[in-house]
């Protein structure tokens, strides 16, 4: 009987967590800005930074590029083509 009510206690702790989780989602979800692009549009690419670099500066963009986006692709993603200047 002791170990049924240890998993019955378990179970409520796991409910709990994913009742957090969920209240934690729907909170980022109401502040999260849907961006959807049409093909032809110009946009910006964020520089991925990995590693500091030799003469990496604090306030150096974070942005790349001028792209032209050539074909859109589901779920969020885009193929994208350098522009030339």
């Amino acid at each position: 009987m002791d170990m049924s009510y240890q998993f019955i206690n378990k179970l409520d702790d796991f409910k709990m967590t994913i009742d957090a989780w969920l209240q934690l989602l729907s909170s980022y979800n109401k502040r999260a800005k849907i961006r959807q692009f049409q093909s032809e549009d110009l946009v910006l690419r964020q520089a991925f930074i990995t590693a500091r670099k030799e003469g990496f500066k604090k306030m150096d963009l974070i942005w790349e590029g001028l792209y032209k986006i050539r074909r859109v692709g589901g779920k969020g993603s885009y193929t994208i083509a350098i522009m030339n200047n």
